[in-house]
């Protein structure tokens, strides 16, 4: 058994340890193959090492039939361990802080345009709601003509130098045009 740094370990590896949340809740057991999503709950409770079994105890029990996105990194692995997404989570971290500080500032504001939205912001309020029994979440539906409009689509209008005009507010736009000279 060996305890290596959450960021080290891959998916795959097996367990020497239980992993317990810090509210108690296990969240696996040991002798268990590491899972991406394992791996994500485990960064998000700020659990910086796990205990995993040596090589040569872990291939007498790994699964290698398991499917390659068991043991595979998956692309929201790659997201949530990018130096851009941990930049992202510092500044929601110091923006909910700030909030918390603020008397009477019991309110997070949240834009939905589908369903899929609606999964990953309510999931967002459900966790801030048990890190704060305060913290309410207070979601805003776009109009149809904007349901559409994603970050992703105007970042490929950027990329083309398309006109941004009605996908984004005009502010945002000469923002845009200015920052990426077209």
């Amino acid at each position: 058994m060996k305890k290596i740094n959450v960021g080290e370990i891959k998916p795959g590896m097996i367990l020497a340890e239980e992993i317990v949340s810090p509210k108690g809740q296990v969240l696996a057991g040991p002798g268990t193959p590491i899972t991406a999503q394992q791996l994500l709950h485990v960064s998000y409770y700020g659990i910086e090492q796990l205990a995993v079994q040596d090589e040569k105890d872990a291939i007498e029990k790994y699964d290698f039939d398991a499917p390659d996105e068991f043991i595979g990194e998956t692309q929201s692995w790659r997201i949530v361990n990018s130096e851009e997404f941990q930049e992202f989570k510092r500044a929601y971290n110091k923006c909910s802080e700030k909030l918390e500080a603020i008397d009477g500032a019991m309110m997070l504001i949240r834009g939905l345009r589908n369903s899929a939205d609606f999964e990953y912001e309510n999931q967002l309020a459900q966790i801030n709601s048990t890190l704060n029994k305060n913290i309410h979440t207070v979601f805003f539906v776009p109009s149809p003509e904007n349901a559409c409009i994603s970050s992703s689509a105007v970042r490929e209008l950027i990329l083309n130098k398309c006109n941004l005009t009605g996908f984004v507010p005009l502010e945002i736009a000469d923002f845009l045009y200015k920052k990426f000279k077209y």
